[in-house]
């Protein structure tokens, strides 16, 4: 947490290479939201996004929380069918 915590300070630059990676992951995916995220204990930051211009959620309704309790890898085809998404205003 205190390595979540230093990098939450940190001011990303909207228009540096965190974004072009957001910009290019959307494109490359063919998918309208690309975020880089912070979670800590109540909030998932979203410090880099494209396609969205929420900035932090609860943790509690955010996929990252979901994500970091799987074992394997978590793939989420369709935001408004997915289970883990009840929670969150699709």
């Amino acid at each position: 947490m205190k390595a979540v915590r230093s990098l939450l300070a940190l001011d990303f630059d909207k228009k540096g290479e965190f974004q072009d990676i957001v910009d290019l992951a959307s494109k490359l995916c063919d998918k309208p939201v690309a975020l880089i995220t912070l979670l800590d204990k109540t909030k998932n930051w979203m410090k880099v996004r494209s396609g969205i211009n929420i900035e932090a959620m609860p943790s509690k309704t955010s996929f990252c929380q979901h994500a970091v309790q799987q074992d394997s890898l978590m793939i989420v085809c369709d935001a408004s069918q997915d289970a883990s998404s009840t929670a969150m205003n699709w």
